[in-house]
């Protein structure tokens, strides 16, 4: 796994208005949308799939996240803390984001040729 940060903390300068703007209006969600395909008293398991440039709006993360690529995956997420980064992930591999009881955003956008697929694993 490769990750690249595109833009430091705290730097909104290089931030998309429209970006800047859902994060303004506070349009983020607490769950994730696509398939809960497994829960229990400690983890959800989600299905995630994202078309080539589709993107997923931003969620609040305040739990442990981990993601398992199913496919290559080539994305970028952006974190409320504006930092931006550049995610190159193998199939089969996996990816986590603490939480440390901070009350996190990110999004995750598509920028490779190939239908995004992950499975999401929100520890409880």
């Amino acid at each position: 796994m490769k990750c690249v940060e595109l833009n430091r903390i705290g730097d909104y300068n290089h931030w998309e208005i429209s970006k800047l703007e859902e994060l303004k209006k506070n349009l983020v969600s607490n769950f994730l949308e696509d398939e809960l395909i497994f829960e229990n008293d400690l983890a959800n398991v989600w299905e995630l799939k994202l078309e080539p440039q589709e993107r997923l709006p931003f969620k609040r993360i305040n739990t442990n996240y981990y993601f398992v690529a199913l496919i290559n995956i080539l994305a970028i997420t952006r974190c409320s803390n504006a930092a931006i980064r550049l995610i190159n992930l193998n199939k089969g591999k996996s990816y986590s984001i603490e939480s440390k009881n901070e009350n996190m955003i990110y999004d995750i956008e598509n920028i490779g040729n190939k239908t995004l697929h992950m499975y999401v694993v929100e520890l409880k």
